[in-house]
């Protein structure tokens, strides 16, 4: 009877649900994880990996299990994987230019890469980076569509260089050059300088 009894509560379990523990990666194919992005109002945060990278085994075992990373992963983002060396990664590594590991794309419900990091890092400064995708602010389209409208402000050229350094390195280099060229010695020693 008390085997048919913990037979019964393991076979049970799934209907109580089991508290997350990690980031909840969907296995789904891109599309659909576009699709749910959509639906859902949410960006898609892909963690684009290799099954040999240290660095993303170290995030995996070490910062997607903290409790205020995967609690605020699974509550604003469609979470995905794809191994960049197999099947649709393959294609995904090479449209988003993904040339190291780990690397993590914030994507837009069409396909849009809105913010891009990449590395090793510790939970408080991966936490930083979501939040970061998470604001307009840092938007790649948004802040490149400012730029090419003439905005050159020295906090937006700062804001704009930070997330350019990351997503599209040549666009960095060029922001570089017109930040040596205008923001003045007072702004750089001020706190946000």
């Amino acid at each position: 009877m008390r085997t048919l009894k913990l037979i019964l509560l393991i076979a049970l379990l799934p209907l109580f649900g089991v508290a997350q523990t990690s980031i909840d990666f969907k296995p789904l194919p891109f599309q659909e994880a576009k699709d749910l992005a959509k639906e859902e109002n949410k960006l898609i945060f892909l963690d684009a990996y290799t099954s040999w990278c240290a660095p993303c085994k170290w995030m995996e075992s070490n910062v997607f299990v903290q409790p205020h990373v995967y609690e605020f992963f699974n509550a604003n983002f469609i979470n995905t994987k794809f191994d960049c060396e197999k099947g649709e990664g393959i294609a995904i590594a090479e449209k988003y230019q993904v040339r190291s590991f780990p690397t993590y794309l914030f994507i837009d419900g069409e396909g849009e890469l809105v913010y891009r990091t990449q590395s090793r890092m510790e939970a408080d400064a991966f936490l930083k980076e979501a939040e970061n995708a998470n604001n307009p602010k840092y938007h790649i389209p948004i802040l490149s569509a400012q730029y090419d409208q003439g905005e050159r402000s020295e906090e937006f050229l700062l804001r704009y260089y930070l997330v350019m350094k990351s997503a599209i390195p040549e666009r960095a280099k060029e922001v570089r050059v017109v930040i040596d060229e205008s923001v003045t010695e007072e702004y750089l020693l001020s706190k946000d300088g």
